[in-house]
């Protein structure tokens, strides 16, 4: 049960950080109004109360024309309340939604900034795709999930409160009493989490395959591949027992819970079902009043959709445990790339230069590269020419520093590249990769990415690309 409440309250931090970084006003301005609306339910139990007594005790008076005027008043009083009550839910919900689009936004933009900044042996890495992939298929329903908890748990607790106190102040047992009856279904909800947290686990390399599938049947890339290959029908075929599974497993858990906490219920409905026989009653009975008997009733009900409001984003909250750990995951890992060192000047006086080199993968146990001896004179044009695996990208992604040799050096100007600052010596370099980015932006956008200290330079951007000619397009 304490690791139920430290995922609980590890989670709920997170969110409410991430969400004061994005927009203080937005998370005060929602909390603030659920809070007033939670609370409005005490002034609302009193003035039920009001009417009723208000009612029966003018019933057959010759004065009852003066007992009208108040009633009217009171009524006024409580249309008010409610029309607050509207009036915030108008604020509430586009408050929500903007700032889930916020979340959503700066999620993509953190795991952006995250993933470039991170040196390329962690991204290549089969652990990080998978972890990153599974963050970025569920940011975009999980963060929507989480802003509606962050909202509505003030609502639920002011909620409780304010019924709590109406029990409280006519019996204090009683309060306790539905409290006690309630943590059944509480102990039964943190149960289910947990379960559905488990399964999700289960699920994780199953969602994977499905997103696989789904990548090959809708990535253009993959289009040609399937129309000549013929797998189409073999593929959605795959996804559709994929998604039966995953479906399945989920809706037999959701049962399973339902069936529980329906029984978990009966013990509180029962109790609710004496007590609010009682109160009725001892308003029969002129022990309390009428209108006393309604309130209490109501404060019985009230209690218990609060209950079950705050049980609701509890779980809400629980079951996104792991997509928060994943995502605090992702932003604390650090970079091992070198931001000291020499800044390499031009023009270089020496060449390029690889010195017995050895390299493999991580992970792997084969050799791409074996005691490799490589010089290239500054000005010299080469063309490195081999088979498919033979290591001709392996030299690149060495050269510009994606990755160090295991033995060996690699001197760019007599200089060994590990010893240069990574970012200025990468500003030098020009690299056109076999899978580059085509950027779907203006054409001075376009070549000014080439040299970003130059991007507002339209002359220069100009005169690049007069060298190739589309000049025209600028």
């Amino acid at each position: 049960m304490s690791s139920s409440f430290k995922r609980f309250f590890s989670t709920y931090k997170f969110i409410l950080k991430l969400a004061y970084q994005i927009s203080p006003s937005h998370l005060f301005f929602i909390t603030f109004l659920q809070s007033i609306w939670g609370l409005t339910n005490l002034p609302v139990l009193y003035i039920n109360k009001l009417l009723i007594d208000l009612v029966i005790s003018a019933v057959g008076r010759p004065d009852w024309q003066t007992v009208a005027r108040t009633i009217v008043l009171v009524i006024i009083l409580r249309s008010l309340i409610e029309y607050i009550r509207f009036a915030m839910n108008r604020f509430i919900y586009p408050m929500e939604s903007s700032l889930s689009r916020l979340l959503n936004a700066k999620a993509e933009i953190l795991m952006a900034q995250k993933l470039n900044s991170l040196d390329v042996s962690t991204v290549e890495s089969p652990a990080f795709q998978d972890k990153f992939k599974k963050i970025g298929r569920e940011y975009n329903q999980r963060l929507w999930g989480m802003v509606q908890p962050i909202s509505q748990i003030p609502n639920s607790v002011f909620t409780i409160i304010s019924a709590a106190i109406a029990l409280f102040t006519f019996n204090p047992w009683i309060g306790l009493a539905i409290i006690i009856f309630e943590l059944p279904d509480v102990w039964l909800s943190a149960k289910f989490s947990k379960l559905e947290y488990a399964l999700g686990e289960r699920q994780a390399t199953t969602n994977r395959l499905w997103g696989w599938t789904n990548h090959y049947l809708t990535n253009p890339q993959s289009f040609y591949e399937n129309k000549i290959l013929g797998t189409v029908k073999i593929l959605t075929q795959k996804m559709n027992e994929l998604a039966q599974q995953i479906i399945g497993e989920r809706v037999k858990l959701d049962i399973k819970r339902s069936k529980f906490r329906s029984l978990a219920e009966i013990p509180s409905n029962l109790l609710f079902i004496l007590l609010n026989s009682y109160f009725f009653i001892l308003a029969l009975a002129g022990k309390i009043t009428l209108g006393s008997a309604q309130m209490l009733y109501q404060a019985c009900t009230t209690l218990g959709n609060g209950f079950g409001m705050l049980l609701s984003n509890v779980n809400t909250i629980y079951a996104n445990y792991l997509f928060a750990s994943d995502f605090s995951w992702l932003l604390d890992l650090k970079s091992s790339e070198r931001v000291k060192g020499r800044t390499p000047r031009l023009p270089f006086k020496k060449g390029i230069e690889f010195r017995h080199v050895w390299f493999k993968y991580p992970n792997s146990k084969n050799w791409i590269l074996e005691n490799v001896d490589l010089s290239i004179e500054p000005r010299e044009n080469i063309a490195l020419v081999g088979e498919n695996g033979a290591g001709k990208t392996t030299l690149i992604k060495l050269l510009v520093g994606f990755y160090t040799p295991q033995k060996g050096q690699i001197l760019v100007n007599g200089v060994d590249v590990q010893k240069y600052n990574i970012h200025a010596y990468r500003k030098i370099l020009s690299v056109l990769f076999q899978d580059f980015s085509d950027y779907a932006f203006s054409a001075q956008e376009s070549i000014g990415y080439g040299d970003i200290s130059r991007l507002k330079n339209k002359q220069a951007i100009e005169a690049a690309a007069k060298l190739t000619g589309v000049h025209r397009f600028i």
